[in-house]
Order: structure tokens, then C-alpha cells, then sequence
């Protein structure tokens, strides 16, 4: 069983729907998180609210007819924030991401599973996703640390960081 998890925010329906089509029935468990406020401390609405039509959406069975879809709330109240006044904005992503490996905990994954953590965007093709279910990958074997990715995907990435977001969110 494939276990997905990512933070989520303000990404595009399109995004979405592309990552949902592409993994449709094949992952077990989706863990999402979504913040109250931005890496640059802005607050935000959160779209993803257990009443929220986007939430709906996102729980409606795009991913596929028995994915389990969940979505938890990471409430900032400004502890990421250093003594200067600068973020740790690191610190702040792994905390939601710690989330969602908790959500992963309650849904019952085993050492047996593939844990799959990136950004909503950040999509394997779907006959990766099927090799990685059906065959024998000498880094998934039991018994191996697992404090660190045992495989990682790589492809051209134009990286930013939050102080280069020209607008406010």
C-alpha cells in the first residue's frame, strides 16, 4: 500500500485533479495539512475546512473509490518565529508534515507500506507508482533505517523561497 502525504495551501485545481488522475486508486491513505498562515507569517483562510466545498471536492472520490482522504489543520500561533523576528520556516513545514505521518499511524500503516512525502505538484508517473507496488525494491526491504529517504525522485526544479513571493500570501 502506497501512503501519500503533503502540506497544502493555495495550490491549483488543476494541480490537484493532474495529481488525482495520475495516482487514481492507488494510494491508500492521502495525509494533507493545511496552515493558518503562510512561511512569511501572513495569515490565510483556510480552504480545506471540514464544511468547505473544497474539502468536498477533494474528499469526493477524485483520488479514487476507496483512497482515504484527510486533511488536518496546523494552527500557527507565531512559535516559529526566532528571537530576531525571522522565521524558522523549516521547522514550521516539518511540524505539519509531522502531522501527517501521525495520520498515517492512525490509518494503520505497517512496515510493509511505501510512504510517499512531497509537495502536491511533485507527481510520479503512475507506472512508478505501480512498479513500486508490485516490485522487489532492495531499498524498501525490511530492516533498514528509516530515518532517512530510502529513494528520492529528482527533475529539473526552479527552487524559491518565501522571501521572493512578491505578493502577500
Amino acid at each position: 500500500r502506497i501512503f501519500y502525504a503533503s502540506n497544502i495551501a493555495d495550490d491549483s485545481w488543476h494541480t490537484l485533479a493532474t495529481h488525482a488522475a495520475e495516482a487514481h486508486g492507488l494510494y491508500h491513505t492521502i495525509a494533507l495539512v493545511e496552515s493558518n498562515a503562510t512561511l512569511k507569517r501572513t495569515p490565510r483562510s483556510l480552504r480545506f475546512s471540514p464544511d468547505a466545498v473544497n474539502m468536498r471536492a477533494l474528499t469526493s472520490g477524485i483520488w479514487g473509490p476507496t483512497t482515504n482522504v484527510f486533511v488536518d489543520t496546523f494552527y500557527d500561533t507565531g512559535q516559529f518565529i526566532n528571537s530576531t523576528g525571522g522565521n524558522k520556516d523549516l521547522i514550521q513545514e516539518e511540524t505539519q508534515r509531522d502531522l501527517a505521518m501521525n495520520r498515517w499511524v492512525k490509518q494503520g500503516m505497517t512496515p510493509e507500506d511505501l510512504g510517499f512525502v512531497g509537495d502536491v505538484d511533485e507527481v510520479f508517473s503512475r507506472d512508478f507508482l505501480l512498479a513500486l507496488m508490485t516490485c522487489d525494491i532492495p531499498q524498501f526491504r525490511s530492516g533498514q533505517d528509516c530515518k532517512r529517504p530510502k529513494v528520492s525522485g529528482k527533475t529539473l526544479v526552479f527552487e524559491t523561497a518565501p522571501d521572493c513571493v512578491t505578493e502577500n500570501r
